[in-house]
Parts: structure tokens; C-alpha cells; sequence
């Protein structure tokens, strides 16, 4: 039977067979390109009378089918030697080139995968399949959510327009599906009539059916028993066992679907025996775990799900507990894989979407609540934590080791540097200088591996949680740490107190949760008067706090994921209507955190500058009219601020420092002293990027026809030691939505950078009010309070000044990162040298000297 099943898989892929040459079609999808063996091909002649590019193309994928990545590296050498005697465009290089990257893509190499796909999208036709292809999956591995949905609406938008063949189309959407979710892919498919019957390539038609049905019992559409029916009667006729894995994965999901659990499991058994020579148990896969690959513990994750349904079979917690603990080693070795290649967690961006991480939530917390044994929900909310916000969470660990070796830390900077370079595409590009360049990255990830080989064991030491230890520690400050762990399909709440620990399922709640969510970006509206929103704003405040309002203690370190990010927390009104206005960012102090352990790290790590003392800078602006194109912005204009000025002269009466105001605040001096401070005040313009946030920027003077520009991507090139970053300026802690990673913004950019905290904003900001604000802030900050406590006392002062003043004026800032007290020595500040009866005849002359000093400089 075997041999029959070879016979057939040849008669359908070789397309000719001239001499001893070798020839074959190359597919847009990697399983549908079937090779003959290893063994048939080295018989294949190697003379130059052939065309030697398929022969080492197939060669290629028979090495990845056997997971020789090493092999199939080198056999797509030796192809990029035969193409680079070819034209750049000639369509046949470019589908080996493109079949490369989606494989190396396939096996969680998708940084290196981009500059292969960029190439394909530089030299083929526009308006081709190939380089629609190309391009959806850059902008998939890219991860900007935002970037993504507007090439997939204008993709879609084209499909129903007809642009492209019906084989094409499938082949399309199969493609965008990689990139989202089950339900954003069934609703995709949903959009088009049934066009599966008018696919001529039969193995093509298999594999839409066969995806088309999973995505379907996903959503519970109608009619997906019907169509796996059809793709298994395909599946029967062609007999391709490079189906199989797929096909039986599919399978079990619909069986579980129809309620046939037993069914289910034992397909799935059957695909994990497929997958794993060696499989005896499920102890025998914990006990020796696999190396990681994206599609074996995908494999993996299905059988947890088919065995949480043994329970409706009446078996028990120990099917629950086998599956939390495979949802569990799925992240773990993910997290693994990531840490042994230096810096993927930053690189890497992969779409990983939340869906393993929240389902070892809702499992550990079903094991919780049966079991009341803690470590269940420990182990879960471990694994979303490392999940959430993972890139700061790695960062502030390496600043911390960068801080206790100066040498070190820049070797591993430079090298991080060099990273980021070779892994940019450039425009003419040749394959050799991308196979140079990968050689060149995997060098550097080796000398980055060196410099820190204890790098792994800090971060899973530093990433450990035991909720009964955190609540013990928030005993010192009277703090609660207040987590919303929110995906497409789930909402959880989890509150620890110095003597509570209450986690709740706020799923009925969500959708109206983010309804109003959206409803109050409104606020940043500077036309709102205080009463604007204010029903949705308390209706919201009930849905998320439901339970555990009189539970809040006066600090409160928050943690949102998901589209929760956005609530804008210090306005959520906690009254009644008809009551006094009573807000939650002037009676409780807020802190906005990426996940425990970063904040645990950020909070403790010592930081020790050189001057503790501020940096501030003031650049003056004269509608000097932008073209930012890359941020859909072009002919933006940057308007004059009034205030700025008047609030950094504030913040230098209160104590020496380094001040640049107008033309002297430039780049070169931010750059010159920017290590050197314990605070960073920047008042200036800023624009974030929805786009892709690390092209978010700050503005500063520049020459006369254009500011400078401070982009987040540069900020970490050195090590800060401030206590305190302080972005006056507007949206800096908004930027694009990576899957994993929430907004990426300036703030994060800062906290990233060895900032211990960062104090932002959430909108376009008042000039005037936030001078106001700022002075109260800093007058807290000198008395010793942490920046969290100072903004809640600098927010209550602001409303009892103009109590009619709407949220938009008050609200929009926000404390991130670790919650301490901020070193500044005011030694030399000219009210504690004359007392404030003199202060008042020196401070003109005072505020003129410094001002001297700095220009002359």
C-alpha cells in the first residue's frame, strides 16, 4: 500500500521528467508541495543541462518534512546559488524563495523569515498573488494589530472585488487566516459565497474544506459537520499522507463538537502517536518534553482540549489536570525556546496569539475552584504573566545586569544594535547578503548568549509567582495588584490584597465592558464638560469592580490586558448618579503595570545616577508643519505650546539641575545628559505611531526647518538610571497594539530602557492644565511620595481648584512601572538655601543664571 501511496504522490508532483532532470510545481502552500524521498532524489541528475533549482527546492522540503532544519538551510543555499543566474523577478526564484521563508516561518524562525518574504515583495510583480502573499505575512509577523487590519480590510475588500482567480482567493485567505483568531477567520470565509466547488486544484480544494470546517465549529456555524464530510472524501481519494496529522486534528475538533468524546479522543491519540514516535502518556510527554516547534505543540493543545471533554464522559478532574498541564508545558517550553536564542521575545514577533496562555487561566482556575488547591492558580496566572508584557519584563532584567557591568551591558547593546540593523530589511537586497546577514544575527544571538548565560535561569527565577507571597508583600505600602486578563472569548479578574486573593469570571460582562470602554475614548474630546459620559463611565466602574469596591486598598497596581488597556481608569466614576462626582484616580492611587513580575523588578532593582537631580527640556515650536507620512499624518502641524516653558521654569525652582529651554533643547544635549539624572522631564510634542509604535516619537529642537525626532525604537540605545520619566507631551502612552505585548509606546519604550517608572498620557493634553497638574506633582514627589501617590494628590488638588474641570483636563496622565520614592537632592535648590522670604526677590535672577549657563554652554 505504501508503495502505491508513493506512486501516487509522484504522479502528482513531477510536471515533467526530461532525462534525468527533475521538475515539479512548486505551491503556494508548503504541504501541498509533495516530493518524492530523499533516496529517489539524490538519483536525480545534477548536470548542468538541468534547471537545478527544483531539484534542490524539493530537496529542501523533504529536510524540513523530516525536521532537518540545518539540512534545509544548506540545500537552500545551494538553490540561491543556481537563482542568482536568473533574473531578481523571475517567478520561479521567487516561489522558492517565498516556499523557504513560509517554512522557515512555520518553524518559529519568522524574524528571518521577513527579510526573505521582503525580498519576494521587492522584486515581483505588485499586483501579483505572489506579492499579496508576500506582503500579508510581513505585515502578520510584524504583529501590529492595527497595521494588519487595515491590509486585511483592503485585502477582503479586493477579494469580493474578484481581483484574483478563485484558486488564488483560497489560497489568500488561507494565508490571513494564519494570523487570527478561529472566529476572525470564520467570519472572513463567512463573507464570500461558497466558491470551494470552483477550486480546480483538488489537494487545494482538501485543504480550504478542511480548514473552512475547523474554523466553522469554532464559531458553531452551521453546517461544518457537512463540509469536513466533503474534505474527508477528498482526503479518502487522494491519499496523501502529509495530510494526515492535519486532517486528524481536524477531526477530533469536530467530533468533540458533535458531542462524540470518545471519538475524539481517540483520534487524537492517534495524531499525538503520529507526532511523537515515542508517545506512551501523557506522564511520559511531562516527564521528557519535546523540543518545542509551533506545530507540534499546537498538536499538543488539542489534545488537552479533546481530553477537557472526557469530563462530560463522566471521568473526573484527572482529564483536567492532564490538559492544564499540557496547556501549561506548551508556554513553558515556548518561553524556553524563545530564551535560548537571546532576545526573541523582543525579536521574535511571532503572531502568538493569547489563546494557550488564557486557556491555562480558565483551566487552573476550573482546578482552583474544585480543588482549593492555590497552586493551581498560581501556575496559571505564572503563565500569563511571563505571557503578558514579556519584551519589558526581559529588558528590565537586562538593565539590571547592564547596571552592575558597564562593560557588559554595552557589548550585549552592541550586539542588540547590530541585531536590529540585520534584521531591517533594505531595498535591493541580494540573497547572498540575507544568507550573510542571518549568518550574522545567529553570531550575534551566540555573543549575546555569552556575555549573560545567566540570563536564562534570572528570568525564570524572576517570573516565579506565589500569590499567598505577593499578598504578604503588599502588607508594606497597604497595596492590591488588580489584574483584567481579557481575550476574544474570555475575562477574568484577579484581585490580591494583604488578606484577600479573589479571582472572578466577568465574562457576561465583557461586552458590554468594551462597548463602554470604546464609548470613553471620548473623554480626550477637549469640547466634554464634567458631566460628559458620566453614566457610562459609572456603569463601567460597576462591571469591572463589581464585588470589590469596598475591598480596594489605598494603592492599587493594575494590570489590563486586551482591549481593557484603553479603559481610562482615574475617571471611572465610583457614585451614584445624582451624588458628588467621585473618581477613582483622586481617591485610590493607580499604578499601571505590564505584569507582575516586571513590576516586581522594576519596583526593586537599584538604581543609582549620577545626578539625582532632574533633566528637563522645553523646545519652543512655530507650526512647523510635518511629513510623517509613515504615520498616515502627513502635513501634520506641530502648534506652538504655551506652557511648556513655564512648567520646566517651575520644576527648576525647585532645585538644581541640567534645563534646556527653545533652541537648546536639541537631541545632541538630551542625548549628552540623559543617562546622567535621576528624573527626566521632557515638555514637548509627541506623535504615536498606530501604526507601528516603535516609530512613535518625541520632539525636539532641531534646525530651522524641522524638529528633531527621538523614535522609541532608539531610546534604549543606552542604559537609563532615572527613578522617574516624565512624558509631558500628548498620547505617549499610546502606539500600536502588538498581539502580545498590548500598546507599544513611549512609555514602554522608557520602562524598556532601565527606567524605573514613567508618567504618561493617555490623550492629547490641556497645555495650561498640565502645567498645573505637573507643579502639584512634583511638590508630591519632594515630599517623598512614589509617582502614583503624587499624581492621585496632584489630580484631587487640580479638582479642588476648578472643580468644573472635565476628565479631559486631569485624567489622561498615568504612573507605569515600579512604585518608590524618587532620589533628588535638593541641596543646592534655592528655596532651601534663602527660605521662601527670599526666594521671592532671587528667583528672577536665579531662573536667568541657569538659563545663561545653559545657553553659553
Amino acid at each position: 500500500m505504501k508503495k502505491i501511496m508513493l506512486l501516487l504522490s509522484l504522479l502528482l508532483t513531477l510536471t515533467s521528467v526530461r532525462g534525468n532532470c527533475f521538475k515539479f510545481e512548486i505551491k503556494y502552500l508548503p504541504i501541498l508541495n509533495n516530493v518524492p524521498s530523499a533516496e529517489l532524489l539524490e538519483k536525480y541528475n545534477e548536470s548542468g543541462d538541468c534547471d537545478l533549482r527544483f531539484l534542490y527546492a524539493a530537496r529542501m522540503i523533504r529536510a524540513f518534512d523530516e525536521n532537518d532544519i540545518g539540512a534545509a538551510g544548506d540545500l537552500f543555499r545551494q538553490a540561491a546559488e543556481v537563482m542568482n543566474e536568473f533574473p531578481k523577478g523571475d517567478k520561479v526564484s521567487l516561489r522558492i524563495v517565498y516556499l523557504y521563508a513560509s517554512l522557515l516561518e512555520a518553524n518559529g524562525e519568522s524574524s528571518k523569515a521577513n527579510l526573505y518574504y521582503s525580498y519576494v515583495y521587492q522584486n515581483v510583480n505588485p499586483k501579483s498573488t505572489l506579492a499579496t502573499l508576500s506582503n500579508t505575512a510581513i505585515l502578520g509577523i510584524r504583529n501590529s494589530i492595527e497595521g494588519f487590519d487595515l491590509w486585511k480590510s483592503k485585502l477582503l475588500s479586493d477579494l469580493h472585488e474578484k481581483e484574483y482567480s478563485i484558486n488564488d482567493q483560497a489560497v489568500i485567505l488561507l494565508k490571513l487566516s494564519e494570523y487570527v483568531l478561529s472566529e476572525d477567520a470564520a467570519s472572513m470565509i463567512l463573507s464570500f459565497s461558497d466558491f470551494s466547488s470552483a477550486i480546480s486544484d483538488e489537494q487545494l480544494k482538501y485543504f480550504y474544506l478542511l480548514k473552512k470546517s475547523r474554523f466553522y465549529s469554532h464559531k458553531r456555524e452551521k453546517g461544518y459537520s457537512d463540509i469536513f464530510n466533503k474534505a474527508d472524501a477528498l482526503y479518502q481519494k487522494i491519499g496523501n499522507p502529509k495530510f494526515t496529522t492535519n486532517h486528524l486534528t481536524t477531526k477530533a475538533r469536530i467530533l468533540n463538537r458533535l458531542g462524540l468524546y470518545s471519538e475524539a479522543l481517540e483520534c487524537s491519540e492517534k495524531m499525538i502517536e503520529r507526532v511523537l514516535d515515542n508517545y506512551g502518556s501523557i506522564d511520559d510527554i511531562l516527564s521528557s518534553p519535546p523540543p518545542y516547534s509551533p506545530s507540534l505543540y499546537s498538536t499538543l493543545n488539542l489534545h488537552a482540549l479533546t481530553m477537557l471533554f472526557q469530563t462530560r464522559l463522566g471521568k473526573g478532574l484527572p482529564p483536567v489536570i492532564d490538559a492544564f498541564n499540557i496547556y501549561e508545558l506548551n508556554f513553558l517550553q515556548k518561553h524556553r525556546s524563545s530564551l535560548n536564542l537571546i532576545n526573541n521575545l523582543v525579536l521574535e514577533k511571532r503572531n502568538h496569539l493569547p489563546s494557550p496562555a488564557i486557556n491555562a487561566l480558565i483551566v487552573g482556575f476550573y482546578l482552583y475552584n474544585e480543588t482549593k488547591d492555590i497552586s493551581y492558580l498560581n501556575r496559571s496566572i505564572q503563565v500569563l504573566d511571563r505571557w503578558t508584557g514579556s519584551g519589558n519584563f526581559y529588558w528590565a532584567n537586562i538593565r539590571g545586569l547592564a547596571r552592575q557591568d558597564e562593560m557588559k551591558g554595552n557589548k550585549f547593546l552592541d550586539a542588540q544594535r547590530e541585531l536590529d540593523q540585520l534584521l531591517q530589511p533594505l531595498p535591493d537586497m541580494s540573497l547572498k547578503d540575507i544568507y550573510d546577514r542571518i549568518v550574522k544575527v545567529n553570531e550575534r544571538q551566540h555573543e549575546m548568549t555569552l556575555v549573560y548565560p545567566e540570563l536564562p535561569d534570572l528570568l525564570e527565577e524572576n517570573s516565579k509567582i506565589d500569590l499567598s507571597l505577593v499578598s504578604e508583600g503588599l502588607a508594606k505600602d497597604t497595596s492590591a495588584i488588580l489584574c483584567f486578563y481579557s481575550s476574544d472569548d474570555a475575562l477574568y479578574r484577579l484581585l490580591v490584597t494583604p488578606d484577600t486573593i479573589e479571582m472572578a469570571d466577568l465574562y457576561d460582562s465583557r461586552t458590554r465592558a468594551l462597548a463602554l470602554t470604546s464609548e470613553l475614548q471620548s473623554l480626550s474630546n477637549p469640547r466634554t464638560k464634567k458631566g460628559d459620559y458620566a453614566e457610562a463611565s459609572r456603569e463601567l466602574y460597576r462591571l469591572l469592580f463589581t464585588g470589590i469596591d469596598s475591598l480596594l486598598t489605598p494603592n492599587v497596581h493594575l494590570i489590563a490586558t486586551g482591549e481593557l488597556e484603553n479603559v481610562p481608569f482615574p475617571a471611572l466614576r465610583r457614585d451614584a448618579e445624582g451624588e458628588t462626582a467621585r473618581y477613582l484616580g483622586t481617591e485610590v492611587a493607580i499604578s499601571r503595570q505590564m505584569s507582575i513580575g516586571s513590576m516586581r523588578v522594576l519596583r526593586d532593582q537599584e538604581i543609582a545616577a549620577r545626578k539625582a537631580s532632574p533633566l528637563g527640556l522645553a523646545p519652543v515650536f512655530a507650526n512647523e508643519s510635518l511629513q510623517a507620512a509613515d504615520l498616515h499624518q502627513a502635513g501634520f502641524v506641530l502648534p506652538p505650546l504655551f506652557y511648556n516653558t513655564d512648567e520646566l521654569e517651575a520644576l527648576e525652582a525647585r532645585g538644581p539641575g541640567d534645563y534646556f529651554y527653545g533652541e537648546e533643547a536639541t537631541l545632541s544635549n538630551y542625548q549628552r545628559n540623559v543617562t546622567d539624572h535621576s528624573i527626566i522631564h521632557l515638555a514637548t510634542h509627541a506623535i504615536s505611531s498606530e501604526i507601528d509604535g516603535l516609530r512613535s516619537r518625541i520632539y525636539l529642537a532641531g534646525n530651522e526647518d524641522m524638529p528633531s525626532e527621538l523614535f522609541a525604537s532608539d531610546i534604549g540605545d543606552r542604559t537609563l538610571n532615572a527613578d522617574l520619566v516624565v512624558l509631558s507631551a500628548c498620547e505617549t502612552s499610546n502606539g500600536g497594539r502588538h498581539a502580545t505585548e498590548g500598546r507599544i509606546s513611549l512609555t514602554k519604550a522608557y520602562l524598556a530602557a532601565g527606567a524605573r517608572s514613567v508618567v504618561s498620557s493617555n490623550w492629547a493634553v490641556d497645555d495650561f492644565a498640565t502645567a498645573t497638574l505637573m507643579d502639584k506633582f512634583y511638590h508630591y514627589i519632594q515630599e517623598g511620595k512614589p509617582p502614583h501617590q503624587a499624581l492621585r494628590l496632584s489630580r484631587k488638588a487640580y479638582l479642588s481648584k476648578y472643580p468644573e474641570a472635565p476628565p479631559y483636563k486631569w485624567a489622561a496622565f498615568e504612573a507605569y512601572g515600579g512604585m518608590q520614592a524618587v532620589a533628588w537632592d535638593r541641596s543646592g535648590s534655592l528655596k532651601s538655601v534663602l527660605g521662601f522670604g527670599s526666594v521671592a526677590v532671587m528667583l528672577v535672577g536665579g531662573l536667568l543664571y541657569f538659563r545663561t549657563r545653559k545657553k553659553a554652554a
